[in-house]
């Protein structure tokens, strides 16, 4: 049983997050098979860059359309 804090996205078509925070990378977005936009600020302090761009890759890989949006000197809860 996947047991990933996205796996909702089973029940739907597509999805938005905005600032997700306390996700986990990869187990969170191996099982995304719906398209998925992520916007997220770069100065998140519950979501590293690192983790940002370990996730973009992943969502690049899939053959579904996916976005991943880095907003400039923001932080987390102030994307929107």
């Amino acid at each position: 049983m996947d047991t990933g804090r996205l796996t909702f996205l089973g029940l739907v078509d597509a999805a938005v997050a905005q600032h997700p925070s306390m996700v986990g990378v990869p187990a969170d977005f191996d099982p995304v098979s719906v398209p998925l936009c992520v916007a997220v600020g770069d100065q998140d302090s519950l979501l590293s860059m690192d983790d940002v761009k370990k996730f973009k890759d992943i969502l690049d890989a899939k053959s579904i359309p996916t976005e991943v949006t880095v907003y400039e000197v923001c932080q987390a809860g102030k994307v929107a």
